[in-house]
């Protein structure tokens, strides 16, 4: 190809990625055609989502997830803080291209979040931890004595894991203050860290652990196997440990219902933004409540997406900052409701 043709494509590329970005910006249809519609006749992210969904289910051998499921996520994920992902493409090659990355990385992300998959990652000082804890001072002091080569960093593992001192004997020990020792300790760490994963002999899972969330893998067939004895179950509830009742599965799902409810009442939100919030997280379709309410798909999936994340950070404040006494007036209230209405 001539450089003349080669510059009239990339022209091409880009006046459709400012005319694509642009109106996803600022333009309600076109936004929800763009992410939420299936025909050919304009543009779309449907056919990216279909191929990366294709991708990791033949990778990953999963399917936890629909194709609806990847076009939600994708907009949020374009969408949050004012389009900041989307502002972030340069031009440097077609928008579409640029689009499939930004897809397969958010769902590879989201499927590792959420458990459905563990991407095995190379291991470095800086994402895995030392499981000495797990030993005796003596097994301690093999491992140290074995691996590290004698020094300052030595001397302090030595303290840390065989002698077992407290962070406050050792800072008077060697005289240095708190941050002193915190970055003395990371260094010494790190460096012993090092040396482990350099070692020909794997100790992976014995002296080191990736550091990464807990996760809870999950597997159809055991999932499925759960659904089917947990009808019968009812008593085998975790709600019942806090509120003190045995409640059924659908019971369950009436309280939270109910507490989502009180809960926006209480943050004294709009009739319509807790109308949104509840009837979405009981499963109701976003088509379907845009219709009920005389929105735009676009709208009501603009408007819970803020709204979820609005409330979790409320939840936030109110579970780790609100006083224990509050806490616990409000359990006690929950407990009373919650026996009342099994009288």
């Amino acid at each position: 190809m001539s450089k003349i043709n080669k510059k009239k494509k990339f022209a091409c590329y880009v006046d459709e990625a400012r005319y694509i970005k642009g109106n996803l910006m600022n333009n309600d249809k076109f936004c929800s055609l763009f992410f939420f519609d299936n025909s050919e006749n304009c543009y779309n992210i449907r056919p990216i989502c279909e191929f990366v969904l294709k991708q990791l289910s033949r990778s990953y051998d999963i399917d936890a997830i629909s194709i609806e499921d990847v076009q939600t996520i994708m907009y949020e994920k374009l969408w949050e803080d004012d389009w900041h992902a989307l502002r972030t493409y340069g031009e440097e090659y077609s928008i579409f291209t640029w689009l499939y990355q930004v897809t397969f990385n958010t769902m590879k992300k989201f499927l590792e979040d959420n458990g459905f998959i563990k991407v095995k990652r190379n291991l470095t000082p800086g994402n895995t931890r030392l499981l000495l804890n797990r030993y005796t001072p003596e097994g301690c002091d093999l491992f140290i004595n074995l691996l590290m080569p004698e020094s300052k960093h030595r001397s302090l593992l030595i303290d840390i894991f065989v002698n077992r001192m407290s962070d406050a004997e050792i800072m008077k020990k060697l005289s240095i203050d708190e941050q002193a020792f915190k970055k003395l300790r990371c260094t010494a760490e790190n460096r012993f860290k090092d040396i482990i994963l350099q070692s020909p002999e794997n100790f992976e899972g014995v002296l080191l652990a990736e550091k990464s969330p807990r996760r809870i893998v999950r597997f159809s067939q055991l999932d499925n196997c759960m659904d089917d004895n947990w009808e019968d179950a009812s008593w085998n509830n975790p709600f019942s440990d806090v509120v003190g009742v045995h409640l059924t599965h659908a019971e369950v799902q009436q309280l939270a219902g109910s507490f989502i409810s009180d809960f926006a009442h209480m943050l004294k939100w709009k009739e319509t933004d807790i109308f949104v919030l509840t009837e979405r997280s009981k499963g109701i379709s976003p088509k379907s409540l845009a219709e009920r309410l005389g929105r735009r798909r676009s709208w009501v999936d603009n408007r819970y997406s803020r709204l979820k994340r609005k409330f979790a950070k409320a939840l936030d404040l109110w579970i780790n900052h609100f006083d224990y006494a509050h806490k616990r007036q409000a359990l006690g209230g929950l407990r009373r409701y919650v026996s009342q209405s099994h009288r």
